[in-house]
């Protein structure tokens, strides 16, 4: 729900135009951190954005409010896409979620919560994919 609010919240700041859609959303989320949302905005009827669309564009979501917008490229990925990042704050509850996670993923690999490092979620349109990183123990020098 809450990656829905945000995709919305994005079109939204982009005075809802028709042509434009998300193509996926990824929040990364490290301990004791700000939330980092990566988004892709695409032209539903894969037109190339011109420099001046470009710049509408950042500008609208620069203004949004939504968060800290600290970088655009056009996609390497999907040329006719814009990539973007926004650093903000944890309003949505993704830090919460993300401890359960590192709680439920330590007690499957019988590992300390605090060895899962960063974790990233990424939603498209018709799938999740979530991955993280597995530290090493800390070593206790006094033994």
């Amino acid at each position: 729900d809450d990656f829905i609010s945000f995709r919305e919240g994005v079109l939204g700041s982009l005075d809802d135009n028709p042509q434009l859609d998300i193509g996926y959303v990824a929040a990364t989320v490290k301990p004791g951190e700000i939330l980092k949302m990566k988004f892709q905005v695409y032209d539903m009827e894969n037109v190339l954005f011109t420099n001046d669309e470009i710049s509408f564009i950042t500008g609208e979501l620069f203004q949004s409010g939504i968060g800290n917008l600290t970088h655009h490229s056009r996609s390497p990925d999907n040329p006719g896409a814009l990539d973007f990042v926004m650093m903000m704050n944890d309003d949505g509850g993704y830090g919460e979620a993300i401890d359960n996670f590192r709680t439920d993923v330590s007690s499957v690999l019988d590992i300390n919560p605090e060895q899962i490092g960063q974790v990233a979620l990424t939603v498209e349109n018709t799938s999740l994919s979530m991955q993280f990183q597995i530290l090493p123990p800390e070593v206790d020098e006094d033994a």
